[in-house]
């Protein structure tokens, strides 16, 4: 199974809009706070936010790394 995960901080323009676009598009997805989540952001070489990561059995399978993504590419890929 596929599970999105978006890794936001605080005062992240570009997280809250592109949260709010997943939201509008009824994409579900996780939000993990960079500063809360230290080891999967290290683990994952996340270095910038907003990142966008597709899992499948714990390995991601596609990302998008510090910036945002429209939500109808995310729905494709996921097969919803």
């Amino acid at each position: 199974m596929k599970e999105l995960y978006l890794v936001t901080g605080k005062n992240c323009k570009g997280c809250n809009i592109q949260k709010q676009w997943f939201k509008d598009a009824g994409v579900e997805f996780k939000e993990l706070d960079r500063e809360k989540n230290q080891d999967f952001c290290s683990k994952m070489g996340i270095m910038g936010i907003p990142t966008t990561i597709i899992m499948a059995n714990d390995r991601p399978i596609h990302s998008w790394i510090a910036g945002t993504v429209k939500a109808e590419e995310v729905k494709e890929i996921l097969g919803a």
